[in-house]
């Protein structure tokens, strides 16, 4: 590998409707920034997510130190734990004891050439998506449902439940756990 000189922000991700990507190089140093994005039909969000990494990754034109800032779990996945063994593999992978060809291929590989010449920094970032809005309104905190009901509450569309049910389903949900 190259000595890496720059050090990079690569943010990756995919807009809701999965057709969608967008990359933003931005220099740690403040200097520069790229933008870019584009649409892709007939793509899966997973396929789209690689796409803007192999975009941003071939975009720089210098060996540099790269930290890969994204919410998408294939990519995260795929280049903590699949890379180096599907490189090893010929680019295949076990399944269900059976080698078969890793999906995405071209992309990862791609991915892996780029980093012969890059430096790509471990961390990424898992952000949530705020709760989505409707007709201009204020977004809405999403109210986490309780594991267990109170004994004997029942759901509105239910029956209300007999002590001995109550504690039958009690035992259940805890042995599920």
């Amino acid at each position: 590998m190259v000595a890496a000189s720059a050090h990079y922000l690569l943010y990756v991700e995919v807009e809701q409707d999965s057709t969608s990507w967008h990359f933003r190089l931005e220099s740690v140093a403040g200097r520069d920034a790229f933008d870019v994005s584009d649409v892709e039909h007939h793509l899966d969000a997973d396929r789209l997510a690689l796409l803007a990494l192999v975009r941003g990754l071939e975009a720089l034109d210098q060996a540099s130190r790269v930290t890969l800032v994204t919410s998408n779990a294939y990519l995260r996945r795929g280049l903590a734990v699949g890379l180096a063994d599907w490189r090893s593999n010929d680019w295949q992978w076990e399944r269900f004891g059976q080698m078969v060809p890793v999906t995405n291929a071209d992309l990862w590989r791609r991915v892996d050439r780029a980093l012969r010449f890059h430096n790509l920094d471990g961390r990424i970032w898992r952000f949530d998506a705020v709760e989505s809005t409707r007709s201009g309104q204020a977004p809405t905190k999403r109210t986490p449902r309780p594991k267990f009901l109170d004994r004997g509450r029942a759901l509105p569309h239910e029956e209300p439940l007999n002590d001995e049910e109550a504690a039958n389903r009690d035992e259940l949900a805890c042995e599920a756990v």
